[in-house]
């Protein structure tokens, strides 16, 4: 999904050191970032902590980002790259498919249509939000990014660094399995609701929305991510130069309202307890500034 005109100015004006306008991308994007680490990482706390990071390698690079319209696809590149350090540290594989290409057919373009009773019955909903969870890494990563985050099948390829036939694919196998178990389930519950003329269905899409938004993180705890990743940025641009690795230009895209702002307020760092209160005197944060500024690197 390309973003529109508004985002692509806030793009450009983040890039250009605006930190209000980089405040706005991540409100805009968290949520949808949010629940694709979450959908690979499973683990609510370590979540936060992927999202955190994503938002802070954002910052630290997106001078680098060279198509402003591609943020979307960038960002959530950020995020799976982050998603995959997580799993590699816990020595977890990432589960694939045992057969990526297929011929699929161009079944795509009409929608994965269930029993509206899945999205309505809170049994059945814990049913299919379960066959979800089982299915391949690769393939709830996909259904996540075209249905919920509803990205093409291009950006998707690019965003998971594939193909898009192999896009496809996942796609094909997902929607497959989901159908297959829901009818295996049905047939050892007794209860016949798919594929059964006369059923009201629903789109797969808003059904699973829904599921997603039910792990949404709540606002407070992204407010609170926010002024972690203002904090770690901070710190990394200011061991930077006190190594003498950036220029004064880098490190004056780091406001005063940033500091003061993260060190009144709850924050998370690495070695911190969470959302641990981290408090700094106003003089010695803009102190601090200064002489990392004033350094001669």
């Amino acid at each position: 999904m390309a973003i529109d005109t508004y985002e692509e100015a806030l793009v450009f004006a983040a890039k250009n050191g605006n930190t209000t306008s980089f405040e706005e991308l991540y409100r805009l994007y968290y949520k949808k970032v949010y629940a694709l680490i979450r959908m690979t990482v499973k683990d609510p706390s370590e979540s936060e902590d992927v999202l955190q990071q994503t938002f802070v390698n954002a910052w630290k690079n997106i001078s680098k980002l060279e198509d402003n319209s591609a943020f979307n696809t960038w960002i959530q590149r950020i995020a799976v790259n982050q998603c995959y350090s997580v799993l590699r540290k816990h020595k977890e594989m990432l589960t694939t498919d045992s057969e990526e290409q297929q011929n699929v057919m161009d079944t795509l373009e009409s929608d994965f249509m269930l029993p509206e009773v899945y999205a309505t019955q809170q049994d059945l909903s814990g049913r299919l939000k379960k066959i979800i969870s089982e299915l391949s890494d690769v393939q709830r990563q996909t259904i996540l990014l075209y249905y919920y985050n509803e990205m093409s099948i291009d950006e998707i390829a690019e965003t998971m660094g594939c193909s898009p036939g192999t896009v496809k694919s996942r796609l094909y196998l997902a929607r497959k399995a989901i159908g297959t178990e829901i009818e295996e389930q049905e047939r050892k519950t007794g209860q016949r609701f798919f594929a059964v003329a006369g059923i009201p269905v629903t789109a797969f899409r808003g059904i699973f929305g829904a599921q997603v938004d039910m792990d949404a993180l709540p606002q407070k705890s992204a407010m609170q991510t926010l002024q972690a990743a203002c904090w770690r940025a901070f710190f990394a641009i200011f061991r930077a130069a006190a190594a003498g690795r950036i220029s004064r230009a880098l490190i004056s895209r780091t406001p005063i309202h940033w500091i003061e702002s993260m060190t009144a307020t709850a924050t998370r760092t690495t070695k911190a307890p969470s959302h641990s209160q981290v408090r700094m005197p106003r003089e010695r944060a803009r102190g601090m500034l200064t002489l990392v500024s004033s350094r001669p690197l």
